[in-house]
């Protein structure tokens, strides 16, 4: 991944939505589902009546993406205490 954050849940660049979903078992109607949502902005019902589908299944899609964009983004290392603004130390 790219050294910026992403933040779970904010729309994806298609860059960014590449990555992550090469990173799933996603198959061809499931990542275009994420995609439309994650890197379109769409919402999840939009993308269920577009496709004829239930947003059940959207929601599945995203999730996966979701994941593996939290295991990433959980996995990043911690700022050490000594690295912080003194305000923010309790």
């Amino acid at each position: 991944m790219e050294s910026r954050a992403m933040k779970l849940g904010a729309r994806l660049d298609a860059q960014d939505f590449e990555r992550l979903a090469n990173a799933t078992q996603l198959g061809p109607r499931a990542r275009e589902m994420a995609r439309m949502t994650l890197v379109e902005g769409r919402s999840m019902h939009e993308v269920a009546k577009t496709l004829d589908t239930i947003p059940q299944r959207v929601r599945l899609a995203v999730g996966s993406i979701h994941r593996v964009q939290a295991s990433l983004t959980w996995g990043a290392p911690a700022v050490p205490a000594s690295k912080l603004p003194q305000g923010l130390l309790v």
